[in-house]
């Protein structure tokens, strides 16, 4: 699934011109915690969230130092200009993370994971054409089905065992899988509970299955 798929294609903007107090409305208004900013081109110049916002003066964040009461001036300029100026473009956040529309769903999934954001501008030709967010990520898993499709007993042992392989490579070789009219029989040894795990959701990720016994020993217990 590729990121077009999924995307919000209505998008609220704000321009850099606009104030800082029209910017908190429209988040009011609409009930979103950021606003990307687009020039007269829908180019993406920044963009403006509650984060941005929560260090405002208007909500008597200033210290003392700002106002050159120490005699040393203030102590980071642009820390002040972003609490007092009323338009976006100042308090903006410059460096955008964006994803091009044609990337893939896990691409923008390990943006906003790296980068510990929401959401993410979708952007064609650098110009802004949607939003994709952790809920619509959320949808993908909300609708998802299991990965392995399989009918039959026999299939379903062979769709086990090759997503197996392709997990733990020749890890695999001392697991034991036995599937009697959908009820999958997990026996053998792994190395370390995280991969007995592994073999468990590989089964029950698998059509088909109707239950699970899974006696997988560490290969520790045997020793």
């Amino acid at each position: 699934m590729r990121i077009r798929d999924l995307e919000s294609s209505q998008v609220t903007t704000i321009g850099p011109e606009a104030s800082v107090r029209q910017a908190a409305k429209i988040m009011l208004k609409h009930g979103i915690s950021g606003l990307p900013v687009v020039d007269d081109d829908m180019k993406i110049v920044g963009i403006i969230t509650e984060g941005d916002l929560i260090r405002r003066s208007e909500l008597g964040y200033d210290k003392i130092q700002d106002f050159g009461q120490s005699g040393e001036g203030v102590a980071d300029p642009r820390d002040y200009v972003r609490r007092h100026s009323w338009k976006v473009g100042d308090v903006m956040t410059r460096d955008v993370v964006v994803v091009e529309e044609d990337g893939s769903i896990a691409k923008a999934a390990r943006l906003l994971e790296k980068h510990n954001v929401k959401r993410l501008p979708v952007v064609r030709d650098g110009k802004l054409v949607g939003m994709i967010s952790r809920c619509d990520l959320l949808r993908v898993i909300a609708t998802s089905v299991p990965e392995q499709i399989a009918a039959g007993d026999e299939a379903i042992r062979r769709s086990i065992k090759t997503r197996l392989h392709e997990i733990l490579g020749s890890r695999d070789a001392h697991v034991d899988i036995a599937v009697v009219d959908g009820g999958v029989r997990l026996s053998g040894q792994v190395a370390t509970a995280d991969e007995r795990d592994v073999v468990q959701v590989i089964a029950e990720n698998t059509r088909g299955v109707r239950c699970i016994e899974n006696h997988l020993k560490l290969t520790s217990e045997r020793q």
